[in-house]
């Protein structure tokens, strides 16, 4: 056990100094700095798409809806359904209650 100890004790380990710990640590920070704005505006993208595609499908469900229905009452006037259309929908198990509060918060401005 002696021999042991007296050999680890002549031996220098080598490791990473803290200067170069904190050194990686800097390039790491800087490098999410730099590609963090990218990523978060790719996000704001992907909803507005999202937010597009949702309101296509309820558009499509209303139009369904009126076919099935055999009825043309309640025409759609502007590029958001109105909330009786959308509770409609919602009723005649067309939409989900997710896709109904989802349609509901998408403002009229990023509808086609």
């Amino acid at each position: 056990m002696m021999k042991l100890l007296e050999k680890l004790k002549g031996k220098r380990t080598k490791a990473f100094t803290l200067l170069e710990t904190l050194i990686v640590i800097i390039l790491i920070a800087a490098l999410i700095l730099l590609f963090s704005p990218k990523l978060i505006e790719q996000k704001d993208v992907a909803l507005k798409k999202s937010d597009k595609a949702l309101a296509l499908v309820v558009r499509e469900q209303y139009e369904l809806y009126q076919m099935e229905k055999g009825s043309s009452a309640g025409k759609v006037t502007g590029k958001k359904l109105s909330q009786a259309q959308i509770d409609a929908l919602f009723n005649e198990h067309y939409i989900s209650q997710k896709q109904k509060e989802q349609y509901e918060k998408i403002p009229e401005s990023e509808i086609d």
